[in-house]
């Protein structure tokens, strides 16, 4: 297997729920999967706030709010590391935004998903750190075979560098419209 380079130099000794919220960084293959890990949740996160947007009739912000992480997952899978503490920002304060139902049921979902985007940050730190050590990191090649395959692989690789500087814009306003709701309920 690995003469033919279907098997990757090491094997994955971690379990997948340490890989999913505390990674490590040795190799490309642990960057690519760390950023594919936070690609997938934050497209997650974006169907999450769809579904509950339609439930409970706030539509408009709802597509706001997917979209800005449907264009982070770009980011994020590209290691952007801006997007990256952008998405946990904005996620991060509307967390604080729900306050007192933090632990309801899907709250719970809600602070999961938080933990994720905090192991993403630092996975995505780490890898800028290892690549910083060891040199120009050599990107894993990314699988095109499926449509899964392409949308998680190739196609954040030609979207991100045209759309960064709309979900720019986006956090920014995002920051700016989460900041005031906190800042009214302080008051």
């Amino acid at each position: 297997m690995q003469t033919l380079g279907l098997a990757g130099s090491e094997s994955r000794s971690e379990s997948r729920w340490r890989t999913l919220f505390w990674p490590t960084i040795r190799n490309a293959e642990d960057v690519d999967y760390v950023s594919q890990q936070g690609f997938w949740i934050c497209i997650i996160i974006a169907g999450f706030t769809v579904i509950m947007s339609l439930i409970l009739g706030i539509i408009s912000v709802g597509i706001w709010d997917a979209l800005f992480f449907f264009l982070g997952a770009f980011g994020v899978r590209e290691r952007s590391q801006s997007a990256t503490l952008g998405a946990l920002l904005v996620y991060l304060l509307g967390t604080f935004l729900l306050g007192s139902q933090l632990f309801s049921g899907a709250s719970i979902i809600r602070l999961v998903f938080l933990a994720v985007l905090v192991a993403n940050v630092r996975g995505n730190w780490l890898a800028n750190r290892w690549s910083k050590a060891s040199g120009p990191l050599q990107p894993a090649e990314r699988l095109n075979e499926t449509l899964i395959d392409q949308f998680s692989g190739r196609l954040p690789a030609i979207l991100w560098p045209k759309l960064r500087y709309v979900f720019f814009v986006f956090l920014a306003l995002e920051i700016l419209g989460l900041g005031s709701l906190i800042f009214r309920q302080i008051q």
